[in-house]
């Protein structure tokens, strides 16, 4: 990216008067103040939050000055204060977004008590897109020290298309994140993370067109500052009677140390606070009765005693029970299921009669004939018996023989012949 145009640097003119005026500065006689940079230019990588400015390098009061340069970054009237140091330059984070206001100062200070620091130089910073665009509700967790989870919305002015990419700058190289989900207007994306770093750290979130707001969020120090930490589930190992209640025993969670522990009884919202690595306490209770006991747990702020915390609470324990009911509330606690068992057993009896007598059973009618038919079928002869008699009259005709009769010959004449 090319250096943003700045107004023309003082006249070495203006620069003399300017250093003669603080001949009367305030601080009395022969006290001195630093001029103000000159020939300042400044660069912004958006993918990495950084702002790197340079200004030329201005000469020391007196031979006892030893020449520092502050450098300063205002945002909406907060200030996010850099690091000292003698180079005439900064490479800082900033904190890209969708604020109103944010300016780049820097200053020359000497460590000589007759040296007065030079008026702040200001730099307007000026981001690339269209306001508005940018996400929004940007909230990341540190889950148990081993990944950070992001979740944002799309900006307010941003096409329902947009889409929007994050990487981290964590030195020396800037790394992306890839496991990216989407529920409705909600973007989150997940990526492994295990350092502890004291020193600043940026996120930043990118459009996937160039009128899309690069949004970063920044820390000063250390990346609890504005990464919330949560921890693991605790899980309750081991309730033991004691002599006014009971012990309850809990697992700590992994690679942590300086824990606070919220233990709630009976689902009620009277929690009891236990401090740093106690995973043990004993609970006055009566012992009769029943008993539910959860466990959850958070990074502590250092010497708060669990005043403050650094991090979000965990999640809630699986319930543990435990008591000594009494033998009556156990009895009863028996009874009732099998009573009910036995009063369901007979109402389903007693509801099957009334159906029977309300609603006799209808005799099925293809089953009636075919009961008919068959008991008819066994009066009447069989099919042999046919058979048999049809054979016989078929066959009789044919079986009949002719009567030979004796026969007589008779010859008739007519009278005498002569």
């Amino acid at each position: 990216m090319a250096s943003p145009s700045l107004p023309p640097p003082p006249h070495p003119l203006l620069v003399f008067l300017f250093t003669l005026q603080a001949l009367v500065a305030p601080g009395g006689e022969g006290a001195t103040v630093l001029p103000r940079l000159s020939d300042v230019h400044y660069e912004i990588r958006e993918e990495l939050c950084q702002l790197t400015a340079s200004w030329a390098p201005v000469p020391p009061s007196s031979d006892s000055c030893v020449i520092t340069y502050e450098s300063d970054i205002d945002v909406d009237g907060e200030g996010f204060i850099g690091p000292w140091d003698r180079t005439p330059s900064r490479t800082v984070l900033v904190p890209l977004g969708n604020q109103n206001r944010l300016i780049f100062k820097a200053r020359a200070t000497c460590n000589n008590n007759n040296t007065f620091a030079g008026e702040w130089f200001e730099l307007p910073i000026r981001q690339n897109g269209t306001a508005g665009t940018g996400a929004r509700n940007i909230s990341c967790i540190w889950r148990y020290k081993e990944s950070i989870q992001c979740s944002w919305r799309r900006g307010e002015n941003a096409s329902p298309h947009t889409l929007y990419n994050l990487s981290y700058w964590w030195s020396p190289e800037l790394r992306s994140c890839t496991n990216y989900t989407k529920e409705g207007d909600v973007f989150r994306c997940t990526f492994h993370f295990d350092a502890v770093l004291v020193e600043s750290f940026a996120i930043s979130i990118r459009g996937n067109s160039d009128e899309v707001q690069t949004v970063c969020l920044v820390t000063k120090y250390s990346i609890e500052e504005k990464i919330p930490i949560k921890l693991h589930t605790p899980k309750i190992v081991d309730i033991k009677e004691s002599s006014d209640g009971v012990y309850l025993t809990w697992t700590q969670p992994k690679l942590f140390t300086g824990i606070c522990y919220q233990v709630e009884v009976n689902n009620t919202k009277t929690k009891i606070r236990v401090f740093e690595d106690h995973t043990n306490v004993s609970i006055p209770l009566a012992l009769k009765g029943y008993h539910t006991f959860r466990v959850r747990s958070a990074a502590d702020s250092s010497g708060s005693q669990c005043q403050e915390t650094r991090g979000n609470w965990s999640d809630w324990s699986e319930p543990v029970d435990w008591g000594k009911p009494e033998n009556m509330n156990y009895l009863l606690l028996l009874l009732i299921p099998l009573c009910v068992a036995i009063l369901t057993v007979i109402l389903l009896l007693y509801l099957k009669k009334i159906k029977l007598l309300i609603l006799p059973t209808i005799p099925d009618p293809g089953k009636f004939l075919k009961n008919m038919f068959e008991e008819q079928s066994e009066d009447l002869p069989s099919k042999g018996m046919f058979q048999e008699l049809n054979q016989d009259l078929y066959k009789q005709p044919l079986q009949l023989r002719v009567k030979e009769e004796p026969t007589d010959l008779l010859i008739v004449t007519s009278g005498s012949e002569d």
